[in-house]
């Protein structure tokens, strides 16, 4: 630790006798400063003397204006010795970093408090100045003490469950029926398999567990699978936000950036206007259903092959837009309402299969260049049981796929967001 420690201060003290002025200088400090956090521990940190002041002044004097007064040091020295809490420390470190030219720095000293206010920790976004810029083009036109309550609000709702939720709007997610209960055991293999549906269920019996071997190479795994940008299900990243032994650096990344896109896309794609007065983060997103029903932009070749009979008794149907989207994942209880943006790109069809008896499953399939490929065939809450002929036969469907028309696919997704733009403004005429 202390050769790593001595090359992360070093870089920190070069950057500090930088003669640059720009941001991207500055915050390649703030950087070095939250990489340090992050790839240490407490004991670390006090084994090695590091300087927290040199550490707060790097991670919250970027902006126009310094923060890093004594109370926010002493604020950031009680987040980061809080008991069981370093890596929720670290964390909340790096989002208050770039909240900090948004934020005076009495506020800064309130919002440390978070730490007490969450038991999920996910790993520190650590490009400080692209998150500002995120949070300053959401928050700057409002008041300050308005900033700050949702700065609170957002960190919260981000750290309570599947916080892509939260993007559907207006409580779209809420009152959902949940699994039953699984066995300690059967938790840690589904999670391993990548196969387990968050819920508060699932969460509490994988945080049973002291720190597994096998958790921490299966989570290895899947951060290698988010870094090459490969598809995977961000329910394992929420799960794994309950281990409170995985040290930063293991976690996934922190939502919060993702959060932040999605709201400025619904800003642009829609023409939609913030709300003057929201009271909470997720008021900024309108409900799905006042712009959802429009058809996902898959091609004509897709199309035709809806409501197709997988074999007797059970049909295969298109969910064709996001509302239905919404309603599937709700009932499903599932996270394939995370795939709206894939969907909204024709890259992703959803399938809802209904069998004669009543019983539901999902399934999925993927666009690799021109070809269709299985993604996924599940039931309610992920939890198998699928028959195999139904299993079969879909595989099979999505074999006999023609290959996709790409310039009917981007020709159908541009006039998806137009349509998009003229949805909202409609609604907007329609409530005035």
């Amino acid at each position: 630790m202390s050769t790593k420690a001595d090359a992360i201060r070093g870089a920190l003290s070069i950057l500090g006798n930088k003669t640059g002025n720009t941001a991207t200088v500055r915050t390649a400090g703030a950087k070095s400063a939250l990489d340090l956090l992050a790839d240490s521990t407490l004991a670390e940190l006090i084994e090695d003397q590091v300087n927290l002041r040199e550490v707060a002044v790097k991670l919250f004097n970027w902006g126009p204006e310094p923060k890093a007064t004594k109370n926010v040091i002493r604020a950031l020295n009680t987040a980061l010795n809080t008991p069981e809490k370093y890596s929720h420390a670290v964390e909340l470190t790096g989002y208050l970093s770039a909240l900090s030219p948004l934020l005076q720095p009495d506020r800064l000293v309130r919002l440390f408090s978070l730490v007490n206010e969450v038991e999920t920790a996910f790993a520190p976004n650590r490009y400080t100045l692209q998150l500002s810029h995120k949070m300053s083009r959401l928050l700057s036109s409002y008041s300050e003490d308005r900033r700050e309550k949702l700065a609170h609000s957002l960190w919260v709702e981000a750290h309570q469950g599947r916080w892509w939720d939260l993007t559907a709007g207006d409580g779209m997610f809420a009152n959902q029926d949940q699994p039953a209960a699984l066995k300690p055991t059967e938790a840690k293999k589904l999670f391993i398999n990548r196969t387990l549906a968050w819920s508060p269920d699932a969460a509490a019996k994988l945080s049973t567990f002291a720190r597994d071997k096998e958790i921490i190479e299966a989570l290895d795994e899947y951060n290698d699978d988010l870094a090459r940008e490969k598809p995977a299900d961000p329910d394992t990243a929420v799960l794994a936000s309950n281990l409170s032994w995985l040290n930063p650096t293991e976690r996934p990344e922190s939502p919060i950036g993702s959060l932040l896109d999605t709201v400025q896309e619904l800003v642009t794609e829609l023409d939609y206007e913030l709300p003057e007065k929201p009271k909470k983060f997720s008021e900024l997103f309108p409900n799905v259903r006042m712009y959802g029903g429009k058809q996902f932009p898959f091609t004509s070749s897709v199309y035709m092959r809806d409501n197709v009979v997988l074999v007797p008794g059970v049909i295969a149907s298109i969910v064709q837009d996001s509302i239905r989207l919404a309603e599937n994942g709700k009932y499903m209880g599932n996270c394939t309402w995370s795939y709206k943006k894939r969907m909204e790109s024709g890259s992703y069809v959803l399938y809802r299969i209904t069998a004669q008896n009543g019983d539901i499953y999902n399934g999925a399939m993927t666009l690799s260049g021109d070809k269709w490929n299985v993604s996924e065939i599940n039931s309610r809450f992920n939890r198998g049981q699928v028959p195999q002929d139904v299993r079969t036969a879909f595989s099979a469907f999505v074999k006999a796929m023609p290959p996709v028309d790409q310039r009917e696919r981007e020709t159908r997704t541009e006039m998806y967001k137009k349509l998009g733009r003229m949805a909202e403004k409609d609604y907007q005429y329609a409530v005035v």
